[in-house]
């Protein structure tokens, strides 16, 4: 398996409860989505998790950081924090899987917040925002050789981002 074979995906979400939550609960909660997640990723048939990652941020001092590398070990959490309660979490989660697309991937994300959302009725979940690169396209500037394939599989692709704003972010931090 190649490197190149992994599609990104980078989803910006949002939860909001009707009411504040404890830390513990968040990290249930997400920690049930990331999991329903990676085990429909693996479902399918000829899919491969590289490694799917997410942080909440609960406030300015408080998140959740998730890793998850199969269904089968789970997922990991952790939090770093006091123990305020929170009604809002911004949240993003860098997916990095082989034999689905992006859009594939978003998809089962919004199927496995149907199930758990049983158990968090209180709680809406918004993607707000999303960031992805399909395979065989530019991981490079144009009229840069590629670094990984020196243009031997793709032609011109071109990078898809939906949000302008994430598009201005994404450019500052790689100018950096």
């Amino acid at each position: 398996m190649y490197q190149n074979e992994f599609i990104p995906a980078v989803f910006k979400l949002q939860f909001k409860s009707d009411g504040p939550m404890t830390p513990e609960d968040w990290e249930e909660m997400i920690g049930s989505l990331m999991g329903v997640y990676a085990k429909r990723i693996s479902e399918k048939e000829k899919t491969f998790i590289g490694h799917i990652k997410g942080l909440a941020e609960l406030s300015d001092t408080a998140f959740i950081k998730f890793s998850c590398v199969n269904a089968l070990s789970g997922v990991h959490h952790e939090y770093t924090g006091g123990k305020e309660m929170s009604g809002q979490v911004e949240m993003v989660i860098n997916s990095l899987v082989s034999g689905i697309t992006a859009g594939e991937s978003r998809k089962l994300l919004n199927l496995s917040w149907l199930l758990v959302e049983k158990d968090y009725s209180q709680v809406v979940m918004r993607v707000t925002e999303t960031f992805t690169e399909e395979a065989h396209e530019h991981h490079h500037h144009d009229g840069e050789d590629c670094p990984i394939c020196h243009g031997h599989h793709h032609k011109n692709g071109k990078l898809k981002m939906e949000n302008e704003k994430f598009r201005n972010a994404f450019a500052k931090v790689k100018s950096h």
